[in-house]
């Protein structure tokens, strides 16, 4: 009899991306992965909302028992600190399907994206502080996707 390892790794495979993924990015998804669920959408926003923060929302999927990164849309907070600007949506496995704006390339908007992030979690430890939502970022979140914010909604009594 052969016993087959139905485990799912916690690994995240970047092998779709067609770029380097920066090692703390690639150890958050890692940790926040769990065996409960097919996919997640990974919202990140700075605990401080200031002109030009970036906010992500992030899908990983499990697909052959690992993971991978399916899509990721970048926001920027303007001016006023209440309102959000798309800076692009890409979808890793097709390039064909990205949207950005104007003047932005696909590898220009990683770039910016990756090193935002390594920031935020250098300023906080290694961790990405995502979930002490406040009014004002669940504002933010609906402004770019309101079925993620009431996700978040619904979580708040769990994460508060």
């Amino acid at each position: 009899m052969t016993i087959k390892n139905t485990h799912t790794t916690k690994t995240i495979d970047t092998s779709n991306l067609g770029f380097q993924l920066a090692q703390p990015i690639k150890k958050v998804f890692e940790d926040e992965t769990d065996a409960e669920n097919d996919s997640l959408i990974q919202i990140f926003i700075p605990p401080i909302i200031k002109p030009k923060a970036f906010m992500s929302f992030v899908t990983v999927e499990r697909k052959a028992k690992v993971w991978q990164l399916v899509a990721l849309e970048v926001y920027e907070v303007l001016s006023d600190r209440k309102t959000v600007g798309e800076l692009g949506y890409l979808r890793f496995a097709n390039s064909d399907w990205d949207e950005l704006k104007s003047g932005l390339s696909r590898n220009r908007l990683i770039q910016m994206w990756q090193t935002d992030f390594v920031n935020q979690l250098e300023r906080h430890g290694g961790v990405m502080p995502n979930s002490n939502f406040t009014r004002e970022h669940i504002a933010l979140i609906s402004q770019a996707n309101t079925f993620y914010a009431q996700l978040v909604e619904k979580q708040l009594p769990k994460l508060v």
